[in-house]
């Protein structure tokens, strides 16, 4: 949920420190020039891709139980 609400607040991206660690997000952003769109459209999209692959497994889990 982090992710896509990221898309409409950028305010909502882990950016900063986290135990006095820097977040994944300020390392792709400050270490390998990703912008913030890149950021947050690439996690969402792995996101969206998950979910997918998650529902056939579950729709070809589903029809083998049906059998």
């Amino acid at each position: 949920m982090t992710w896509w609400r990221s898309v409409s607040d950028r305010l909502q991206v882990p950016y900063g420190l986290t135990g006095g660690e820097p977040t994944d997000a300020l390392k792709l952003i400050n270490d390998h020039a990703w912008s913030w769109e890149q950021l947050i459209s690439r996690h969402v999209t792995v996101g969206v891709i998950c979910l997918l692959v998650l529902l056939g497994f579950y729709l070809w889990a589903s029809s083998r139980l049906i059998r």
